[in-house]
């Protein structure tokens, strides 16, 4: 069953040619309505990477620039480079990812390129070596990023010139420098920053310094990747997987890696660890030969449920045409029947790269299509018949070689993952709709936000937590800094929009710059529209401070107001849809108010 459809063209031009949607049996019903899982569509789409660099600056040891024939071709070409963005521009708070096959601050003009994204409102973020000097317009957009990855395996300046030839760690850290103060000259947030480091059995025993140097350096995430072995690779230059080390060497290593972990933790520094990667060096650590196995309790804290054996292991070598004749090989864990892969990226997630090729993850070896050399669109891609098989496998378990051996997803069970992507998808229809009616209301976004040093905690001594229903919920406990306790509103179903409130009663006028709300990611516990609302006594109306729309992927929420206003009671009015049935409500986790520095307790 096909259906045509066509998108008018609100600018009055030419509308777009006709897009011929396919229509499956395969539909769920969802609390938001029927949803038909092998349909894509451009606003399901959360991340859309896109590749502007063929080149890169730098030679990793493991990275394909350094395979003997590698080509790297052209850069994106602007018109292609300007359809991905159109695309993009019909999400719901997308991110521009602008990652690819080389390095994005290596294309001439590349940041005039990326202003205009920022300047339509989108968010970008990137993964870079940083390991350039910097022109101030680079840094400027730079700081402008939402997110901003520095690839870096090592703080030590000789190994990370081994493995990241030509990287320098003084250039990396000056320019991080340069990058948080331009943001800061502005009275705004830097980028979140984030360090993405591919673990390999050299650099793996540094792991606790370079934890402590991204602290250093108010870096918020660390992340651990497994390296990617290409067949192909001059045996002189690279560096080996992790389970190549043996014996008393691995169990270092792993030490290391959990050590590394653990001081993150105490360093504030988020410890993101690839799916399965713990499970697949506690599995290969049975194949090491050590006399000494690593003990249970160093372990990665693996469950029943979720602990492995080395026969689970899948070892696979795949083409990858546009890298030469190199192979890639790649280990990951089995999929047993009534089990399949936790990933939305056929639904959410698309990567172009300088050849104009699409894909429907970063490691997908297999193209969609191509939309640099031919007239196809990504609108007719997302409906292809190859990523709807894909989706297809997905969602039923019969996983097609790649998904099978892939090392970066969590492996679940299917129904569970069939009942929570449709509740997605529904969501997703759902918030589309509430777009579209909500778009001429006056709302500010919580990013980019003001620079937190703006800001110091209000003083709530003495004052008194307020809600809807007169209290009913327990509001206090939204203001008891526990992250295991919320507040739970009397209003159910459609009655929390425009009725269920959560605030604070001051005891004298405070001046009030900015709220920062804590939410559940479950949709219909949430909202994802809000109203800052502020008055001085009981008899009082409520004004309005500001609307805030708040994305759906956000749990942690920067209400920044416009001005700063002084009043003593001020509460968050519930303002969308999200409660669609009986059962949902609104249960904020935590509710915070912040004063501009400089002003004092009694709002003087």
């Amino acid at each position: 069953m096909t259906e045509t459809i066509g998108n008018a063209d609100l600018a009055g031009d030419e509308a777009p040619p006709a897009v011929e949607r396919k229509r499956s049996l395969m539909t769920r019903s969802t609390r938001y309505g029927r949803v038909d899982i092998l349909e894509g569509k451009p606003y399901y789409y959360d991340v859309i990477g896109i590749g502007v660099a063929a080149k890169c600056n730098l030679r990793c040891v493991y990275c394909h620039q350094s395979l003997p024939d590698f080509d790297p071709g052209p850069d994106l070409d602007d018109r292609t480079f300007e359809h991905a963005v159109e695309f993009c521009k019909q999400g719901q708070d997308t991110y521009v990812e602008l990652t690819g096959r080389g390095d994005t601050i290596v294309v001439a003009g590349w940041h005039e390129k990326v202003r205009k994204l920022i300047d339509a409102g989108l968010r970008v973020q990137m993964t870079t070596n940083l390991s350039k000097q910097l022109s101030p317009e680079e840094v400027d957009v730079l700081s402008r990023y939402t997110n901003l990855c520095v690839s870096i395996d090592s703080a030590d300046r000789k190994t990370l010139a081994r493995i990241r030839r030509k990287a320098d760690v003084r250039i990396i850290t000056y320019n991080l420098m340069l990058i948080r103060a331009a943001a800061l000259q502005r009275q705004q947030q830097p980028p979140n920053f984030l360090f993405g480091t591919v673990l390999n059995d050299v650099s793996i025993f540094e792991l606790c310094s370079l934890v402590s140097f991204a602290a250093a350096c108010g870096v918020n995430v660390i992340q651990f990747g497994d390296l990617h072995e290409w067949t192909d690779l001059p045996k002189d230059i690279a560096v080996g997987h992790v389970t190549n080390l043996k014996g008393e060497a691995f169990r270092r290593a792993y030490k290391e890696l959990l050590d590394a972990i653990e001081l993150s933790k105490k360093l504030g520094v988020e410890a993101r660890i690839q799916p399965n990667l713990l499970e697949l060096y506690s599995a290969a650590a049975t194949n090491i030969g050590s006399n000494e196995p690593v003990a249970e309790s160093e372990s990665a804290e693996a469950s029943e449920s979720t602990a492995v054996v080395s026969s689970q292991l899948d070892d696979q070598t795949f083409e990858f045409p546009e890298f030469g004749a190199a192979k890639l090989r790649r280990q990951g864990l089995q999929v047993p029947e009534g089990k399949t892969r936790l990933c939305y990226d056929p639904w959410t997630f698309l990567h172009i790269n300088s050849q104009g090729s699409v894909r429907p993850c970063c490691f997908y070896t297999e193209v969609l299509g191509d939309i640099r050399h031919t007239n196809t669109t990504l609108d007719e891609l997302i409906n292809g018949d190859m990523i709807r098989e894909i989706r297809r496998g997905l969602f039923t378990g019969e996983l097609g070689t790649e998904c099978q051996t892939c090392k970066f997803k969590k492996i679940v069970d299917v129904d569970a993952f069939q009942a929570e992507l449709a509740e997605y998808l529904g969501r997703k229809e759902r918030t589309h709709v509430d777009s579209l009616t909500s778009a001429g209301i006056d709302a500010v976004r919580t990013w980019p936000r003001k620079a937190d040093s703006l800001f110091v905690a209000a003083h709530t001594d003495g004052g008194q937590a307020l809600s809807s229903g007169g209290g009913f919920g327990s509001p206090e406990r939204a203001f008891d800094g526990q992250s295991d306790t919320f507040w739970v509103s009397p209003e159910r179903g459609p009655n929390v929009r425009d009725n269920a409130w959560l605030g604070f009663a001051f005891p004298a006028q405070q001046w009030i710059g900015r709220l920062v709300l804590t939410q559940t990611n479950n949709a219909g516990f949430r909202q994802d529209l809000v109203e800052v609302q502020y008055r001085d006594g009981d008899d009082e109306e409520w004004a309005s401070a500001v609307i805030a729309r708040i994305p759906i992927d956000e749990n942690k929420s920067f209400i920044d107001l416009r001005e700063p206003v002084r009043a003593r009671q001020w509460r968050v009015l519930a303002r969308a849809d999200n409660a669609v049935d009986e059962t949902h409500a609104w249960t904020p986790l935590s509710l915070e108010f912040f004063s501009p520095v400089g002003q004092s307790r009694n709002g003087s």
